[in-house]
Formats: C-alpha cells, sequence, structure tokens
C-alpha cells in the first residue's frame, strides 16, 4: 500500500568551482533515499543547475532561484566556498538566514574549502575573491555556521556525516503521532488564510502556535506550504480534521474558515499576502492589504537611530578612537564642501590615516559597542513591519558599524546603504569604498527606490536629522526632521516635518497613520 513520503527538503549553494563537492553531496543524499525506499522519509535536494529554469539576465536568473529553493520551507541549507566568492551564493545563504531568524528554519552549514593557492602565485582576480571569501569568513563565523575543509576523503565524510545527522533530526520531529493519517473527516486546509491569521491577527511564531495548540511545528509548516506539480496545478494540504478544529478555536476563525472547501470572500486579500510575505513573490510590490500613509520610511543612522545623547558621529568616533584630533577629519569634511576632492577621494584619504594607525575590525567593534541606540527603536520598526511598510537606511555613516548597532533589529530593514571597510584576511583595513548616497546622493537613492518599488515619492517618508539630509526633499519624498542639528528644521522647503526632541522613535508613528 502506498504511504505519504515526507520529504527533508535541503538547498545546495555554491558557485561553479564547486563541482566536484556538488555532485559528492548529489550522490550521498541518493545513497540516503536508496537505504530509505520503504520508509516514509526522503530528501529532495534543489539546486540551481536542475532545479531552475533558464533566464535571460541575472537578475530574473536569480528570482528564479529564490522561487525554486523557497527558502521558508526548506529544512536545511548547504552553502560552500572555494576559490570564488559568489554573490548568488552570498545571496541564497543571506536569504536563508533571515528566514531562519524570523521563524528558527532552516538548518544553515556552510563550509569552505581550503585554498592552498600562494598570494605570490595567484593573480589579480584571484586575490580579490580571496579577499572577499575571507570577508564572508569572517561574517559567518561570527554566527556559528562555519566549517572547514581540508582534504577529499575528510571532504566526503564531513558531508555524510553532517547530512545523515541532520535527516536523523528531521525524521525525530516526525513522531508517529504526528504522521498523517487519512480519515474520513479530514480535508484540505486553506494555507494562505492560516499564514494570515498566525502572522497578522495573532502575530505569532509556527512555534508560539505550535505550543498553544500541541500540534507539532513540523505538521504547521506543512499545512501552511503550498505545493504546485510540474503542471503547475495547485495542492492544497491535506488536514487532520482534529487538528483544524484546534487552529480554528486557537486562531478565532469560525468553525469551518480554515478548510478549502468553503467559499471566504477575503480570499484574494489571503492569497496577495501569503505571496508579498512569504517568499512566493521576489517582487518589490506592495500587498494591497496595506493601508499605511507611507509605503517605505527611509532613515539616515546618526543622529536618528541612535541614541539622541550622543554627541559624536560615527565618523569622529573612528578618528578619536585611532588617536586622531577631530580637526583632521574636519579639514577633509570642508575640502569635500569646497569640491576639492570627490567623496571618494574623501574616503581614500581617510583611509591613509586610518590604515597608518592599523585600523582593524577591533577598532570597528569598539566603537560600535559605544553607540546605543535611541530608545523605542525595536517597538517601532515591529510596527512598521506589521503594517506592511518596507524599511531602508540610507547613511553617510559606516555599513558594518550600523549592522554591529542595530543587532538583531537589522532584520527589518530591506536594504542599508552606506560606506563600507574592505579589511584584508587578518582583519586589517584594507580601504574605503564609499558610498554613492550621501549629501544630494540621498535624493537620488529615494528616486531610485521610488522607481523600484513602483510607488510615488510622496508615499515615502523620510527620517533625518542634519544638513545633509536637507538634499532628500528633491526625491519628491515626505521629509520628517528630528533631533535636528546643522540645518534649519522649520524651513519647509526641506522638511515638512520637525521633532525637536526626540528621546524615543515612537515619537514618528503619529505622523505615519498605521
Amino acid at each position: 500500500m502506498a504511504h505519504e513520503k515526507i520529504m527533508m527538503r535541503i538547498l545546495l549553494s555554491s558557485p561553479s568551482d564547486m563541482d566536484k563537492e556538488r555532485a559528492l553531496i548529489t550522490s550521498i543524499v541518493d545513497e540516503i533515499n536508496v537505504t530509505n525506499k520503504e520508509t516514509p522519509y526522503g530528501i529532495e535536494l534543489y539546486k540551481w543547475e536542475t532545479d531552475t529554469d533558464p533566464s535571460l539576465t541575472l537578475e530574473s536568473g536569480q528570482k528564479t532561484i529564490d522561487e525554486t529553493f523557497d527558502y521558508i520551507h526548506a529544512d536545511l541549507l548547504i552553502g560552500m566556498f572555494f576559490k570564488r566568492a559568489g554573490l548568488g551564493t552570498k545571496h541564497e545563504i543571506d536569504e536563508a538566514i533571515e528566514v531562519k531568524r524570523q521563524y528558527g528554519f532552516p538548518e544553515i552549514k556552510l563550509y569552505f574549502k581550503k585554498v592552498t593557492t600562494e598570494l605570490s602565485e595567484a593573480t589579480v582576480e584571484e586575490i580579490e575573491h580571496i579577499e572577499r571569501i575571507n570577508e564572508l569568513k569572517y561574517l559567518y563565523y561570527q554566527q556559528g555556521l562555519c566549517w572547514d575543509l581540508k582534504d577529499g576523503d575528510s571532504i566526503e565524510k564531513e558531508f555524510r556525516r553532517h547530512i545523515q545527522r541532520a535527516f536523523d533530526k528531521f525524521k525525530r520531529s516526525y513522531d508517529k503521532s504526528n504522521k498523517y493519517i487519512p480519515d474520513v473527516h479530514d480535508t484540505e486546509i486553506n494555507p494562505y488564510k492560516l499564514f494570515y491569521f498566525r502572522t497578522v491577527k495573532r502575530k505569532i511564531t509556527i512555534k508560539e502556535l505550535s505550543k498553544e495548540t500541541g500540534i507539532s511545528v513540523a505538521s504547521i509548516r506543512k499545512y501552511e506550504k503550498m505545493v504546485y506539480s510540474q503542471d503547475n496545478v495547485k495542492t492544497y494540504p491535506q488536514c487532520r480534521y482534529s487538528h483544524l478544529k484546534q487552529l480554528e478555536e486557537t486562531l478565532g476563525i469560525d468553525v469551518g474558515g480554515l478548510s478549502i472547501k468553503k467559499h471566504d470572500r477575503d480570499f484574494e486579500l489571503y492569497y496577495d499576502y501569503y505571496r508579498s510575505s512569504k517568499g512566493m513573490n521576489s517582487t518589490n510590490k506592495f500587498s494591497t492589504i496595506s493601508k499605511a500613509k507611507y509605503k517605505a520610511v527611509v532613515f539616515d543612522f546618526d543622529g536618528t537611530l541612535v541614541d539622541p545623547n550622543s554627541l559624536k558621529t560615527t565618523w569622529q568616533r573612528l578618528w578619536l578612537s585611532l588617536g586622531y584630533d577631530l580637526d583632521i577629519c574636519k579639514y577633509l569634511h570642508s575640502r569635500f564642501d569646497k569640491q576639492e576632492i570627490t567623496h571618494q577621494e574623501w574616503c581614500n584619504i581617510t583611509a591613509q590615516y586610518f590604515v597608518a594607525r592599523g585600523m582593524s575590525r577591533g577598532n570597528i567593534k569598539t566603537v560600535a559597542d559605544g553607540i546605543a541606540k535611541i530608545e523605542g527603536l525595536h517597538d517601532t520598526l515591529t510596527k512598521f513591519y506589521e503594517s506592511g511598510v518596507k524599511l531602508y537606511i540610507v547613511s553617510g555613516s559606516i555599513k558594518e558599524i550600523i549592522d554591529i548597532v542595530l543587532g538583531d533589529d537589522v532584520k527589518f530593514f530591506d536594504d542599508i546603504s552606506a560606506n563600507k571597510f574592505i579589511f584584508n584576511r587578518e582583519g586589517k583595513l584594507l580601504k574605503i569604498d564609499g558610498t554613492d548616497f550621501d549629501f544630494e546622493g540621498k535624493a537620488e537613492y529615494v528616486k531610485k527606490l521610488s522607481d523600484r518599488l513602483e510607488i510615488p515619492a510622496k508615499e515615502i517618508l523620510f527620517v533625518g536629522n542634519s544638513f545633509n539630509d536637507a538634499h532628500v526633499y528633491k526625491s519628491g519624498a515626505r521629509t520628517l526632521c528630528v533631533n535636528p542639528t546643522l540645518t534649519n528644521s522649520h524651513n519647509r522647503k526641506y522638511w515638512h516635518d520637525t521633532i525637536d526632541e526626540m528621546t524615543n522613535l515612537t515619537e514618528i508613528l503619529k505622523y505615519c497613520e498605521l
């Protein structure tokens, strides 16, 4: 008698120089599937070369991969790097990390294969890739996601051990009580409505819903998952009748309201929210359920998202941490104001000073640890997120410091544009890549955002505090000045609204009509 197969979903991500290892993982998965042929369990391995359709452009190609990978329904992502630092691979890993932050899965295992090439023998391109890979190692090792691969025999042993261990863990999550056994009263569940009521009405995670209902996390994940056949035909999840009743009662839904057989006048609303919020639709268009006055909010960083009592900017803190007098910083700023140097030249000269004093990642961490977030930051960002508002940062500060200061709250932002510090493998500063979007460039950033999101600029709110933010009015966005510094915050040409003394970020919510 045929039984329902419970499949573990593994995503395989790596640049093209890992073909041998990709084939090895495919072979290991095939062996596990053969071994478990007569059991209810198996593994689905998703790879870009076999599970995506060809696309004409890089953007649509990555979009196709993202839709195929469907990160929110994955159980494990395996990422690998050798000599090439693939942008697509990093994107896929970061997408999986973001899903894991929100939902607790998928499990992520990253592998870095040892590079034996001597730098003296490497080409310029190879050196650039090696430096970027070392940056990735530093980034991901901090999150405890990485493993070093040394030689052929070791690689196979590690892959086999780690994949088998993850598969065993997956099987244990489906104990006998959670295996689906068809019953005459069981039905197809509406995953769109289930997801909507869990995340919008109750605002709880799958784990929390599992705790309240007694239904396993694995089962709820299955009930929220839409499956499409090769002919693109929808297959709604089968749900136990007892589970259906428990979910409806816990989520406050009328009896039978989660059944797909029941007509629901709000079906399109649930469907639209599911597509825009659960990863099915990777475009930037907004869900029609958002009723917020502004569809996107763009923040400056210094003076806006940090404690207003922080009297020095991030750049000033860096100069001081290296023992320099701030007069040097002011002098370079004045040269830029007089258009004697470009923004990138300003960054290049600054980098020379910083390198001379041995600037390292440690300096970045020390400075970042001394910067406090403004009160109410998390609550405000959460409110925007729950209202479907997209969040961005465009700043003349430093991306690496912004990431550290925000911590887990960085997950709320779709993009952070700022200057970037590039370090070598020893963690020493190499150069500073200046942002294109500071001063007048901030207006250009908002214009591009308006085009990308396909919304009028007036539906974007910019929150800033200083003279370099005043140019944003040229974009057509609404502007809000908070804790003004070196700008006339009541000049309505530049600033539509003003909060002269803001101590808690929640104060901006009254301007947003959420």
